[in-house]
């Protein structure tokens, strides 16, 4: 039940596809070399799916749209459903060496009281998109336990692996709550409403940032009106549509000047600018240098 993959299969849309796994039991657990990986590093991509990982040997850099973390042996993180995210080997590693726990809502506390309760508040809250673990922080390396646990019940996979797996999911799962409940005391925890109109809208964002977009679109898809979704970015996600919109486009740009040789103009015409001069200016906006330079830097 354990894989050892060495590359990320994903739609044109960064989406990962989750091959094999149990239809009904919607987990997957993956012993992961992230040196084996070209160029020891992951492209940008997201699922569906909460992820924690723990790590065994080594460092990388694990990097969200918002931040990047750097994690060490022994240390661990929770990303949220949904978040764009890449990892690197850092500097200093030549490997890296980690356990990694792909797994549906439905494992933890499913859609009644307990969903309400425990996950929704977490599930897409802008302020927790990662969440790093410390075994030398009581409440996290209580969740780091329990990762320990799930896994190797994943690799025994023996007649009744799945719920003892699910148990120790859940009691990883209560634990990231009293952690996340105590970190960001519920300040930035979006309502029921907002976090579903959020998700729509990045959605949208997602599925169309190819082709030329607008704000009037963008609110559509949640059923708003601009003068809203202005509001709702800017307090949840601390930006705007079109930031968002343009940061999309960036991570694209970046993903293939790293794993194609396609043409600076192409790639621009691809991800939806108007033109390279345009992208090229965007581009080191946002990255600190040019596309022909990142593309240097990553191959």
């Amino acid at each position: 039940m354990v894989f050892h993959p060495n590359y990320v299969p994903m739609t044109e849309r960064m989406r990962e596809i989750i091959a094999d796994q149990e239809r009904d039991f919607p987990f997957v657990a993956m012993d992961d070399q992230l040196e084996e990986y070209a160029n020891g590093a992951t492209p940008w991509h997201w699922h569906d799916y909460f992820e924690f990982g723990t790590v065994l040997e080594g460092a990388f850099h694990l990097s969200t749209r918002m931040r990047t973390a750097t994690l060490r042996e022994g240390e661990g993180y929770f990303l949220n459903a949904g978040v764009l995210h890449k990892s690197r080997v850092a500097e200093e590693s030549r490997v890296v060496h980690q356990h990694v726990m792909l797994f549906s809502r439905a494992l933890v506390a499913g859609t009644g009281l307990a969903g309400r309760k425990y996950v929704a508040p977490l599930e897409c809250n802008p302020a927790l998109e990662v969440l790093c673990l410390s075994p030398e922080r009581t409440g996290e390396r209580a969740i780091l336990e329990a990762l320990q646990s799930a896994f190797r019940a994943a690799e025994e996979g023996d007649d009744g692996h799945e719920m003892r797996i699910c148990a120790h999911l859940n009691l990883a799962w209560a634990a990231l709550y009293a952690v996340a409940k105590e970190k960001l005391g519920g300040a930035h925890a979006p309502a029921d409403g907002d976090a579903a109109a959020l998700k729509a809208m990045l959605g949208n964002i997602l599925e169309h940032f190819r082709e030329e977009i607008t704000v009037r679109q963008i609110a559509a898809a949640a059923g708003i009106c601009e003068r809203e979704c202005f509001r709702r970015f800017s307090r949840m996600l601390d930006t705007t549509p079109m930031q968002y919109l343009s940061r999309c486009r960036i991570d694209a740009a970046a993903r293939a000047l790293a794993e194609t040789d396609a043409p600076v103009s192409q790639i621009a015409a691809d991800c939806g600018f108007a033109s390279a001069s345009y992208f090229i200016r965007v581009f080191r906006t946002h990255m600190g240098m040019t596309p022909r330079e990142f593309r240097r830097r990553e191959k």
